[in-house]
């Protein structure tokens, strides 16, 4: 199995999800040397797929693509790389983009408040709004 470890700044010049793996990699090799180079590459795929503008579809607000990550995880991602990464891209009193324009601060992993005080759980909404 290809480990993040072992392959931390192997696509350093590549654009794209490609960045996401190598900061991942460089923030987190310390304490995640464990977790599986194609489980990370998959997360920053969709996470990618989602921030950007596609002929089919408008690019969504980071909080989309932390909610979309959180609510695959399990299933479409490994639960412990869809953790690491969305800590990442999300960190606690990080300020994010919700859908509509909202702005909102990361209170811990997966959980948001708006500036108007309102606390969400992003794994919990079918849309940010």
């Amino acid at each position: 199995m290809l480990a993040l470890a072992d392959h931390a700044f192997c696509f350093s010049d590549l654009a794209g999800p490609a960045s996401y793996i190598v900061e991942y990699s460089i923030n987190a090799t310390a304490r995640h040397r464990d977790l599986p180079l194609c489980g990370i590459a998959a997360v920053a795929d969709v996470f990618d797929a989602v921030r950007s503008e596609r002929p089919h579809s408008n690019a969504s607000p980071q909080a989309v693509g932390v909610q979309v990550i959180r609510q695959d995880a399990g299933s479409a991602f490994d639960p412990a790389v869809a953790q690491a990464f969305c800590e990442l891209v999300a960190p606690p009193g990080n300020e994010i983009e919700l859908a509509g324009g909202r702005r909102a601060v990361v209170v811990e992993p997966g959980v948001v408040r708006t500036l108007d005080g309102e606390e969400i759980d992003i794994s919990l909404h079918s849309q940010l709004g």
